[in-house]
C-alpha cells in the first residue's frame, strides 16, 4: 500500500537486511512524508496504519477488506464518494502518472529475489547455498482422535 501511494519502496533510505527487519518486529514502520499527506485519501490512510498495527487483532480481517471495498466500489460505481475523496484520489492518481521511470524501476527490484537466490546478497545472515545447515522439526498431529 505504501509504494501505491508514494511510490517509493518503504525505508529506501536505508539497507533492507536483518537489522531493518528486526528494526521493524520493534514497531518502526515506513514514513509518509507530510507533503503527500493531503494526496492520499484518509480512508486509504487509516487502512494503511491499521494493517501495519502491531497488534494482530487490530489489523483488518479478510472479511472486513472485503466489506470495504465493496462499499467503496459500489459508491464508486454510483457516483456518490464524498468529492473531497474524490479529489484526494484524481491528486493521488496525477502524482502516479508523474513517477519517474526510474522510481519504478526501484519498486521492480524491491521484488527480486536474485540477489538471494544466488548467493550474493550483502546480508551476513543470510545463508548462501555453500552452507550447512541442520534442520529439526517438530511434528504435531493435526487430527487428533
Amino acid at each position: 500500500m505504501y509504494e501505491m501511494v508514494t511510490a517509493q519502496r518503504p525505508f529506501a533510505d536505508q539497507a533492507h537486511d536483518t537489522y531493518l527487519m528486526i528494526d521493524i518486529c520493534n514497531g518502526v514502520r515506513p514514513k509518509v512524508p507530510d507533503f503527500m499527506l493531503n494526496w492520499i485519501p484518509k480512508l486509504y490512510l487509516d487502512l494503511m496504519y491499521r494493517c501495519w498495527c502491531d497488534d494482530s487483532s487490530e489489523r483488518p480481517t479478510t472479511d472486513e477488506l472485503n466489506d470495504l471495498f465493496c462499499e467503496i466500489f459500489d459508491k464508486l460505481d454510483a457516483n456518490i464518494v464524498d468529492n473531497n475523496v474524490m479529489r484526494q484520489l484524481k491528486i493521488a492518481d496525477e502524482n502516479q502518472k508523474n513517477t519517474s521511470k526510474s522510481q519504478k524501476q526501484e519498486l521492480l527490484e524491491l521484488f527480486s529475489y536474485s540477489k538471494i537466490k544466488s548467493g550474493k546478497s550483502s546480508d551476513p545472515n543470510i545463508l548462501n547455498s555453500n552452507e550447512s545447515t541442520a534442520l529439526n522439526a517438530n511434528t504435531y498431529d493435526m487430527n487428533p482422535k
